[in-house]
């Protein structure tokens, strides 16, 4: 065999030893296996009127679609949103796009020598030691731009864990575009859903719940398949990410009930309109199945349902909308849940 040939045929084993492996790689994902054993949080800076931003959002974008690495990634696009701007300035940023890795174990600013400079930090970051801490968040859709957020911390250390957790409500698809009239994704909208110290108990689980509201921060028109909550812990000493979690809007499991029975008590009286009035206007406790305090079944909580239930009560009007006299299911699609209702389970 000639020499040429033995090169030829070298050149070409090498060359199917690439493709081997470039297919390995895209295959990890579907196989259910990425880079890094710790999810990474990776915080983007970025504006609307910067050029620069839009090269590394779409970087970042690809990056995440291919599934190769382990992260989480939040747009903080800072013109638009102010709590990501007090997110930013805790970073001291300067010039954007500027991102951040794990809460500051790296940094990258500019759009230069991408995608690597984000693969290589992502990776660094994942191989971590960390501590062995697990994060849960689930995500329901309570009602229009009210999103039910829980949150368990499983604390694995022999010794108790002190940190911080900030929980992130995104759009997936943003609201908001890159300068080039790409959307941004992931971008942060509203407030924190948590943004608090933790302790927890070695070998412990802490259970928070919340709801976020996006009426209050000017997002009342968020959709509900169009949001991922994002929830991060980091260290108490070094601010630095130990372990993240995302989740989407998790659709809700129907279950029996009567309308008009607003608190639940398995009678349908006027105390069901006083309950309903309480929480409307002055605080009172929530109603644990809002689509029984849906009186008149327009689909949201508002005065009408308890003139509705009065009207039927006292003036004669119509019976409620079914279901009224007998347990059972809503025949109307709606954003209200029903998350219990005691009286037609123990039925």
């Amino acid at each position: 065999m000639e020499r040429s040939d033995v090169r030829l045929k070298i050149g070409s084993l090498e060359r199917w030893k690439q493709a081997l492996l470039t297919a390995a790689l895209l295959l990890l994902p579907s196989a259910g296996i990425l880079l890094g054993d710790h999810s990474v949080l990776v915080e983007g800076c970025a504006s609307t009127t910067c050029p620069h931003c839009a090269i590394s959002a779409a970087q970042i974008h690809q990056l995440m679609q291919a599934g190769t690495h382990n992260f989480q990634y939040i747009a903080l696009v800072i013109n638009r949103n102010t709590t990501a701007r007090a997110r930013a300035d805790e970073f001291e940023i300067e010039y954007i796009p500027h991102y951040v890795f794990d809460g500051g174990h790296s940094e990258w600013i500019g759009s230069g020598s991408l995608p690597g400079a984000y693969t290589s930090r992502i990776e660094s970051a994942s191989e971590r030691d960390v501590a062995d801490v697990e994060v849960k968040v689930e995500a329901t859709w309570e009602a229009e731009a009210l999103i039910g957020v829980k949150v368990d911390l499983t604390n694995h250390e022999a010794a108790e864990y002190q940190g911080r957790l900030r929980v992130y409500v995104t759009e997936i698809e943003s609201r908001w575009s890159t300068q080039d009239g790409q959307a941004f994704h992931y971008a942060m909208v509203g407030d924190y859903a948590f943004h608090q110290d933790v302790a927890i108990a070695a070998g412990a689980t802490e259970e928070l719940s919340t709801f976020w509201d996006g009426t209050i921060t000017g997002f009342g028109d968020i959709e509900k398949d169009n949001i991922a909550v994002i929830a991060a812990v980091f260290d108490g000493t070094t601010g630095l990410v130990d372990e993240t979690a995302k989740a989407t809007i998790s659709p809700q499991a129907q279950i029996p009930f009567r309308r008009g029975d607003a608190n639940a008590d398995g009678r349908i009286d006027i105390s069901d309109a006083v309950y309903t009035l309480g929480f409307l206007f002055l605080g009172g406790g929530e109603p644990p199945c809002r689509k029984s305090a849906d009186a008149d079944d327009s689909g949201s909580l508002q005065l009408t349902d308890a003139v509705r239930l009065l009207s039927h009560l006292f003036q004669g009007a119509p019976p409620l909308d079914s279901p009224f006299e007998e347990c059972g299911m809503d025949p109307t699609e709606d954003g209200l849940t029903c998350l219990s209702f005691p009286p037609c389970q123990e039925e």
